[in-house]
C-alpha cells in the first residue's frame, strides 16, 4: 500500500497595520488600524470631532500630549496620549481630544 503524505504550505504571517502618513504630526483616524482619512489633532484646549466623526486610532509624531475622550466635550471615558506614540485601536470611539501634559503627571505610592 502506497503511503501518501499531506503537506501543509506555511502561510505568511499577517503584518501589523502601519500608520498612514500624517503631515500634521498628530492625526486621528475614524477606523481602527489607522483606516480612513486622518485629521490633524491640535494641542490647544478641547478639540471636538462632532463635525468630522469619531476617531478610533491615532499617530502622534509631535510634542502634543493629552487625552482622547468618548464624549464630544472632553468628558467620558478617556485614553492618555503621550508625545511620539500611536495606537491602532483606542478601545472606544473618541468624540474629542483634550490637551494636557500626560508625562508631567507622576503616579502616587
Amino acid at each position: 500500500m502506497a503511503s501518501t503524505a499531506a503537506f501543509v504550505q506555511p502561510t505568511a504571517a499577517t503584518a501589523e497595520p502601519s500608520p498612514q502618513a500624517c503631515s500634521a504630526g498628530f492625526c486621528a483616524y475614524p477606523g481602527a488600524n489607522f483606516s480612513g482619512n486622518g485629521i490633524p489633532v491640535y494641542g490647544d484646549g478641547c478639540q471636538t470631532f462632532a463635525f468630522t466623526g469619531t476617531r478610533r486610532s491615532y499617530t502622534n509624531d509631535s510634542n502634543i500630549e493629552g487625552y482622547f475622550y468618548s464624549d464630544f466635550n472632553c468628558t467620558g471615558q478617556s485614553r492618555p496620549v503621550t508625545h511620539g506614540s500611536s495606537e491602532d485601536d483606542l478601545g472606544f470611539a473618541a468624540g474629542s481630544f483634550g490637551s494636557a501634559c500626560v508625562s508631567c503627571r507622576s503616579e502616587g505610592p
